[in-house]
């Protein structure tokens, strides 16, 4: 049995280790909803390609779903593009995101996928269907794009499941 002062310095490190676990969840956490409020309230609705798609599974997650049955664990990420005109013509802007595995089946590269962008930065997007759209819907969203960029007004309202 360890001693008295071994024991409170590995109860002490246990207890740093879960604060900066913590911490971290937070942190992500704020991050994600200010990236999601930003395209919520000031983003524009665009058409994107998909150019690539990327499944990565990780063995030791998928190791313990064979025991406790959880299935596979694998990452799904879509990589798009998109064109956003400029003084000099247009620029292409590419990025990618984490999705679902049914977004992951359903969009095949060459597909057209429906992204919102903050204006000023286009490198924060995301899929339309992911974001969460509070205090404007998406269809609000989808009009004020049409409104506020002629090149926008080819638009085709896109359904998703």
């Amino acid at each position: 049995m360890p001693n008295s002062p071994t024991l409170v310095l590995l109860s002490v490190l246990a207890i740093g280790v879960l604060i900066a676990l913590l911490l971290w969840l937070i942190f992500l956490v704020v991050r994600a909803t200010r990236k999601n409020f930003a395209l919520a309230t000031k983003g524009r609705i665009t058409n994107a390609t998909v150019i690539r798609r990327e499944a990565h599974g990780n063995f030791l997650l998928d190791l313990l779903g064979m025991f406790f049955g959880a299935g596979s664990s694998s990452q799904y990420y879509l990589h798009y593009q998109f064109a956003l005109p400029t003084a000099e013509g247009q620029t292409l802007i590419q990025s990618k995101n984490a999705t679902w595995k049914h977004h992951y089946d359903k969009y095949v590269e060459g597909s057209t996928i429906e992204i919102c962008y903050v204006p000023g930065e286009p490198q924060v997007s995301q899929f339309a269907f992911a974001v969460v759209w509070f205090p404007r819907s998406l269809e609000q969203a989808r009009k004020d794009s049409r409104e506020n960029d002629p090149y926008e007004s080819d638009l085709a309202p896109t359904e998703y499941p």
